[in-house]
């Protein structure tokens, strides 16, 4: 019988939505963003606090005027006429609580996840590979989705676990046509953005509601008309864990050499391989093809 860790009851951090942020003086620059080519206004700019017995605080601002104000128990979140709340949500739901995650000492990829034989999967990946595309494949085919965009993952009993995202996976509009028919044939993510979203508790979609063991990690390097998968280890496998951690270059140095010793406990621990999709979009069934044969 699979493992399982249910969920907890207790949230244990609380979100402030259009509230005044409280004052901190974040003065210490721990990340700014490229610059927007037309405001030459960087796209977000990360700020904290000196730490003080309780840790610092962390000021996030975004250029659309979107701003987070986080600690490890809280978080503050107010916008602008510039940006909207979907905006807010969507930075809040990725690189916020991702962030978060990340202060807290608890590893977490940029990878979309599914369920097969009891286990998560993870599909990592830079942005426009493939990750969300390959989640929303299998979705269609009645396998149960478990994360989209950030995958959390912990540590019980010496077994690594995936937790929960939120039941949504986010699709570009020329990806939702490919697959649906259409670009309007999913709801927009937020008014402001060409991202789309399939709703996982809508129809026959199947969403994860408890923790699942983690069963291995495919990662998509590339696209070539031939798919592909290699198994990678030891080092490789640790670097390319790395390569897809959520927030790493807003890590402090401490933080950065436990992600280190995570990711290499996760590689010696979880089959990692290396993915080569199709080159053609309507071919991204096969990358699960290739999944589910690996996981057999």
């Amino acid at each position: 019988m699979p493992l399982a860790a249910p969920l907890s009851t207790n949230p244990d951090c609380t979100i402030h939505l259009n509230e005044r942020l409280p004052s901190v003086d974040a003065d210490i620059i721990v990340h700014e963003g490229d610059l927007d080519p037309e405001s030459r206004v960087a796209t977000v700019v990360i700020r904290r606090t000196a730490a003080d017995s309780d840790g610092p605080a962390y000021a996030i601002d975004y250029r659309d005027g979107t701003r987070f104000v986080l600690t490890r128990d809280e978080i503050w979140c107010t916008w602008t006429s510039d940006s909207t709340p979907q905006d807010a949500a969507t930075y809040l739901l990725g690189p916020i609580l991702a962030y978060l995650l990340r202060l807290r000492g608890t590893l977490a990829l940029h990878a979309s996840g599914v369920c097969l034989g009891g286990k998560a999967f993870l599909i990592a990946g830079n942005a426009g590979h493939g990750k969300s595309t390959t989640a929303t494949q299998f979705a269609r085919r009645g396998v149960t989705a478990i994360t989209d965009d950030v995958a959390p993952i912990v540590w019980r009993d010496g077994v690594s676990f995936v937790l929960p995202g939120y039941p949504r996976l986010r699709l570009w509009s020329d990806v939702a046509a490919s697959m649906f028919g259409a670009p309007d044939a999913l709801p927009l993510l937020t008014p402001t953005w060409t991202k789309r979203f399939v709703d996982l508790t809508a129809g026959d979609y199947r969403f994860a509601t408890a923790a699942a063991p983690l069963g291995g990690i495919f990662f998509l390097a590339g696209r070539n008309a031939t798919p592909s998968m290699r198994e990678v280890h030891g080092h490789e496998a640790a670097i390319a864990l790395l390569k897809h951690a959520s927030m790493t270059h807003a890590l402090d140095r401490s933080m950065r050499e436990r992600e280190l010793a995570q990711v290499t406990e996760l590689a010696s621990s979880v089959p990692v391989r290396e993915l080569i999709a199709p080159d053609d979009l309507s071919r991204a069934g096969e990358v699960c093809d290739l999944i589910e044969e690996a996981v057999r």
